[in-house]
């Protein structure tokens, strides 16, 4: 009875170690497209991966894709709404060990972003919080050398960040996300600090945000609506307004320049 019980514990142990060791012997690759699907699932868009495809139990599960792309809407102008040369997911153990996938961190490594608003006030983003919220209770997610378009079909604004680095932290429960990070903008480096706290109850979502650009700090903090509306408190404060406008490529009429150190504050509406 002895030698059944250890023999029964040896093939437990020996289960679990397969279980955990042998998926980082595999070669993934050739079931990309079903890995792609089931990260469409996790998305709600269409997922593409063409890159190499590699997944490790230890020390925690983790799936690795090269060269994947997330699609956007119909009928906006950049077909993806991410490419990315390629991504790290990590997602829980014992979730997944009862066929549940948790996603806890997620890398994107040289990603493409595109933000855009079309014509008849669809968002290239829409829905994605619907779909992978309900997969995500805590998260922490991160850009390496990436870029982010954010463009406005209905009145022809555009805005791209170059060489960005960015993280965001999602605690999960009611506590707030934060992103911080950094980028380029027309030649000019920028800074991100950005705390959304939980919804309230009619919907709107209060921000607070600092943005640092060249010698420019600009600091925000208001409320988002759920139409997408904004409305909060402004301050600006820097050593040239002329010339930090000018960095990105506004040059203020000559009654209306300001040479030297300003301090602006203000409301906003917006929306």
């Amino acid at each position: 009875m002895k030698k059944l019980a250890l023999g029964l514990i040896l093939l437990l142990v020996l289960l679990v170690a397969a279980v955990l060791v042998v998926p980082g012997q595999i070669d993934w690759t050739p079931y990309r497209a079903r890995i792609a699907q089931e990260i469409g699932g996790l998305t709600g868009r269409a997922v593409t991966i063409d890159g190499p495809v590699s997944f490790e139990m230890l020390p925690m599960p983790r799936l690795v894709a090269g060269d994947i792309r997330v699609a956007s809407v119909p009928g906006a102008t950049v077909p993806d709404l991410l490419a990315a040369s390629s991504v790290d997911l990590r997602v829980s153990l014992l979730p997944l060990l009862l066929g549940r996938i948790e996603v806890v961190g997620v890398t994107f490594d040289q990603p493409s972003v595109a933000l855009e608003t079309l014509p008849d006030g669809r968002r290239s983003w829409d829905g994605l919080g619907d779909s992978v919220g309900r997969r995500l209770d805590s998260v922490r997610a991160a850009i390496r050398q990436g870029s982010v378009l954010w463009l406005d079909r209905r009145s022809g604004r555009q805005l791209e960040i170059e060489t960005a680095d960015v993280r965001l932290i999602a605690p999960g429960g009611s506590g707030p996300v934060s992103i911080s990070g950094t980028g380029v903008v027309a030649g000019v480096p920028m800074t991100l600090d950005l705390s959304l706290q939980p919804r309230s109850p009619l919907g709107a979502l209060p921000v607070n945000a600092t943005i640092g650009l060249d010698a420019t700090e600009a600091r925000l903090g208001g409320l988002l609506r759920p139409d997408g509306g904004l409305q909060g408190d402004l301050s600006v404060v820097g050593k040239d307004l002329d010339a930090s406008l000018a960095r990105i490529g506004i040059k203020l009429p000559a009654s209306s320049s300001r040479p030297g150190v300003f301090a602006l504050r203000g409301t906003v509406q917006a929306g």
